[in-house]
């Protein structure tokens, strides 16, 4: 039979030409057999279809609404309900519109009950599903149960299943699900799992699984989870698991596990972005064999609870940028772990404490180029880390640490207070240029800004040579003020046998690259002396272009720095570039020490102090550094265009 049903019929239909109608005023409803039966012997080219405005049910034992033995689609804006499953499809794909209700035995559907092993919706081959807004899918082990081949669900209504171990969408050989609208799936023991292939699945609504050990989304072969800053994925016991493959999870909105947030058992990668929440009880983040965790958003675990957990030995990473929040202990994994610091707002100092205390086992230690960090932590937290990417605007808290002294070796700070020394290790910049100092109760490690030996200073009686300054002499600022030199350091780098060179190497500025006599002769500074340039201060190493601000090698140099009263910019052969900002004591290369005089007077936030001090804002990133960088490559263009006519 086939065509359209307006009436009501009570026995099973048998499908043999297609397609078929069901009008709101037709029923098919059976107390025995499956109520629609499309069978396999006389199957239409394009499979069965059906379309479906009134009634289908079967309520006898065994019995599904529609039984389809081959391919097939069905649309539905009523009702489709079984004693077995609402729907089952088997030797070929199928396809499901749904925006009425598709239901597995609606009379013995008991929250928590463990009998209804049948689902709303049932494939055996493969194919997809599409919920609408107004669609409601309810199934007893499962609202959708995809197997045989990939799976597709499209859901912005409600899908849902009460039975104990039900999954609320369950695709057994792979596939994507699309969750939207303002309900969502609902589980017992998933909301959402795919077993046997990767799965993807993009969420921004609810995946919820409300059973006593439910995950919220359980991917069996690994894939990839993006939950959108209006979905909320929840897991009675795990909001996220991931096994038997990488996985890939990206959250702007909410995830919660009880016992773990997000967990990676085969290992992958985690962007946690800004305003989204990781949530547990005991684990906000666990990952095993070896990953990467990005936390712009909050991880938290309680304070109690561990709020990131990388598998030991392994390769991991773990970024934090900025807005970055940790709520409970931070483990890295041992040796190979590394803590990068990156993305930070332009113009603004990231913060991050408890190196050593909250944060532990990482070997590296990243700041990334063109983020500016204060790093905080314990004196023994920082012994034995390695150090990459370390600049000028970046520095690192010893909290309540005083009496250090400090001797430089290579690419090696050696740091001792009260008879213990801790050494660090400088693998992308220059050891020998770093700065420690006592400030109150705590001893930061910074960056001076360094002139190579030979540059010539402005001061009232003409230029005079930067080594040559001493303490007492005069020289002159950029706004014509004259003040004297009140303190002269130096440093000799081996730049051959430095790690990484280009950390440490001198950047040459040809004359007259930011315009005429500026400079007015080349000029050499180190790679974060910073310049003045559109009202900010700008480490020359950010403008580098390849043209007239270049980094040529040399075996060595000699680097030479003055201070003022106060943080000002001089006339380097007539450049404005930056003197060196004391936060506190003036302590030269790790070579001694100075206590401030007023302890009561230091500020808690040594970074706020620096900023607060310095000449101008100092930016790394920002339309005003990419305006100058462009200026200064135009004016070079022109240059050689000049020179070849």
């Amino acid at each position: 039979m086939s065509g359209t049903i307006s009436t009501a019929i009570t026995r099973s239909v048998t499908l043999t030409t297609s397609p078929t109608t069901v009008t709101a005023a037709g029923s098919v409803v059976t107390t025995s057999g499956d109520a629609i039966i499309g069978p396999a012997g006389t199957v239409p080219v394009s499979g069965w279809s059906i379309v479906n405005a009134g009634t289908i049910t079967a309520s006898g034992p065994g019995a599904n609404g529609i039984d389809l033995a081959a391919a097939g689609s069905i649309a539905n804006s009523g009702v489709i309900a079984g004693y077995n499953n609402g729907i089952t499809v088997t030797g070929g794909k199928a396809s499901v519109t749904n925006s009425g209700t598709i239901d597995s035995s609606p009379t013995k559907i008991v929250p928590g009950s463990p009998n209804n092993l049948y689902d709303g919706i049932y494939f055996g081959a493969g194919g997809s599903v599409t919920n609408l807004n107004a669609g409601t899918i309810y199934g007893g082990i499962g609202g959708i149960d995809i197997a045989g081949g990939l799976g597709t669900v499209n859901n912005s209504g409600l899908i849902e299943t009460t039975t104990l171990q039900g999954n609320g969408v369950a695709l057994e050989s792979g596939g994507t699900v699309i969750n939207t609208g303002t309900t969502g799936i609902y589980g017992d023991f998933s909301g959402v799992s795919v077993y046997g292939a990767a799965g993807i699945v993009t969420n921004s609504a609810v995946i919820d699984a409300l059973g006593l050990n439910g995950y919220g989304i359980y991917l069996a072969a690994g894939g990839t989870v993006t939950n959108t800053a209006s979905g909320s994925v929840i897991g009675s016991y795990d909001g996220i698991v991931a096994a038997g493959a990488t996985a890939t999870v990206s959250n702007a909105g909410y995830v919660y596990g009880s016992d773990v947030g997000v967990y990676l058992l085969a290992g992958g990668r985690i962007t946690n972005l800004s305003g989204a929440a990781i949530v547990s009880t005991e684990l906000g983040v666990m990952v095993n064999g070896g990953g990467t965790v990005i936390n712009a958003g909050t991880i938290d675990a309680g304070a109690a609870g561990t709020a990131v957990s990388f598998a030991d030995g392994r390769a991991n990473n773990l970024t934090v940028q900025s807005g970055g929040v940790f709520i409970g202990d931070v483990i890295g994994g041992g040796g190979g772990s590394v803590l990068e610091l990156g993305a930070e707002a332009s113009g603004t100092t990231g913060t991050l404490s408890g190196i050593g205390g909250q944060i532990t086992a990482f070997g590296t230690i990243a700041f990334d180029a063109g983020d500016a960090w204060q790093l905080a932590g314990s004196f023994a937290g920082f012994g034995g880390e390695t150090i990459t990417g370390f600049a000028a605007a970046d520095s690192i808290l010893l909290s309540g640490v005083t009496g250090v002294t400090a001797s430089v070796s290579g690419s090696n700070l050696t740091l001792t207070s009260g008879g213990v020394s801790e050494v660090l290790t400088f693998t992308a910049h220059g050891a020998g240029t770093l700065h420690v100092q006592t400030v109150g109760a705590n001893t930061t490690v910074t960056l001076l800004p360094c002139f190579v030996a030979g540059t010539g200073i402005a001061t009232p009686y003409g230029e005079v040579a930067v080594e040559a300054l001493r303490v007492g002499d005069a020289v002159l600022t950029v706004s014509g003020e004259v003040l004297p030199v009140t303190w002269t350091g130096a440093a000799l780098v081996d730049c051959d046998r430095h790690g990484n060179p280009a950390a440490v190497l001198p950047v040459r500025i040809d004359a007259h690259a930011f315009g005429p006599g500026m400079p007015d002769k080349d000029l050499f500074l180190s790679p974060d002396h910073a310049v003045l340039a559109e009202g900010v201060l700008i480490p020359i190493k950010y403008l580098l272009n390849g043209l007239t601000v270049t980094q040529p090698g040399r075996a060595e140099v000699r680097y030479h720095h003055i201070e003022l009263a106060h943080h000002d910019v001089v006339l380097a052969h007539g450049l404005p570039a930056e003197t060196y900002l004391d936060i506190g004591d003036r302590a030269a290369l790790g070579l001694g020490r100075t206590e401030w005089s007023d302890v009561d007077a230091v500020p808690r936030d040594v970074q706020f102090l620096r900023d607060a001090l310095a000449f101008a804002p100092i930016r790394v990133t920002g339309t005003k550094v990419d305006r100058v960088r462009g200026i200064l490559t135009d004016r070079a263009r022109a240059q050689q265009l000049t020179r070849a006519a």
